[in-house]
């Protein structure tokens, strides 16, 4: 049995980024994001891109074996969570004001 899956996007397609690897017949990275906005788009690509990088170069060096590959897996969540986190703070301390 297969799933139906319908999407609709109502957003540029520059706000969106999809990445999609087979790392072994059974492991599968699936990632789809739709940036709301366009402000500091490209630096939140970059936080996911080398998010994903950083991944696939420590699933390179191992054995595909599941409980690892989970354990590298949470360990680069964590440390994306710390560069959105990192990102976030910084735009936090960023000045505003209004302009009449």
């Amino acid at each position: 049995m297969q799933i139906k899956q319908d999407t609709h996007h109502y957003t540029q397609a520059d706000n969106i980024l999809e990445i999609s690897k087979k790392l072994s017949p059974h492991i599968h990275l699936k990632i789809s994001i739709d940036f709301c906005t366009q402000e500091f788009l490209t630096y939140q690509k970059e936080i996911i891109t080398d998010f994903v990088a950083l991944f696939l170069d420590d699933v390179a060096t191992i054995e595909y074996d599941n409980d690892r590959i989970k354990h590298v897996f949470e360990e680069r969540l964590q440390d994306l969570n710390a560069n959105l986190k990192s990102f976030a703070d910084k735009m936090d301390s960023v000045e505003s004001f209004a302009i009449k």
